[in-house]
């Protein structure tokens, strides 16, 4: 197509050249920028998402490597064995009801203790809250890259979120799910006081 329009423009006159060239710049350009553009933003993402999945990778070995070292802490099995030890729902409510936690951290340990009794599960379905956490500020955040990464390799997102087998990482988890699922545009301003 280029070499028919180079041929052709020789043969017009000097104004159909010049709407010719025009023409043949313009299209050029398009195409050329689209082309380059379209591979760049391929190339990007492959690259951002293959970096940032390696980074989650090594911050899973980190963590499990962690987690399968932990011993339990007064704090982490008082919570389980009120879990573990109560009967019922409402056996769990009555057992739980002076502790100042959210009974949210309390309900998941009481049904993964109606399954099995061994604590290595609670802090596997630590881990795997603690890597959805890492993987929600490492592809959602809207902090550059570089940032995001040394933050979840920090003392807390690390250690005391993905460790330690506490309620707090359920709460980040949260509050994590609430600021990337939130619209300016729709007023959940009511929901918040229920």
């Amino acid at each position: 197509m280029i070499i028919q329009l180079i041929k052709c423009n020789k043969s017009l006159n000097i104004k159909h050249r010049k709407i010719s060239y025009i023409y043949f710049r313009h299209h050029l350009r398009t195409n050329i920028f689209f082309i380059k553009n379209a591979n760049f933003k391929i190339q990007e993402l492959i690259n951002r998402n293959y970096f940032l999945i390696g980074i989650l990778f090594i911050y899973a070995l980190i963590l499990f490597t962690g987690i399968f070292s932990h011993e339990f802490w007064m704090d982490e099995s008082h919570h389980w064995l009120i879990a573990r030890d109560s009967k019922s729902v409402t056996d769990l409510f009555e057992n739980y009801k002076y502790d100042g936690h959210p009974m949210i951290w309390v309900l998941c340990l009481w049904v993964i203790g109606k399954l099995t009794t061994q604590v290595i599960v609670i802090q596997l379905f630590h881990g795997v809250i603690a890597l959805i956490i890492a993987s929600i500020i490492l592809f959602k955040s809207p902090f550059k890259k570089r940032y995001s990464v040394l933050f979840i390799f920090g003392y807390f997102p690390l250690f005391e979120y993905g460790i330690l087998s506490r309620n707090y990482s359920i709460t980040i988890l949260f509050l994590l799910f609430f600021c990337v699922y939130y619209k300016k545009t729709i007023n959940y301003y009511c929901l918040l006081y229920f």
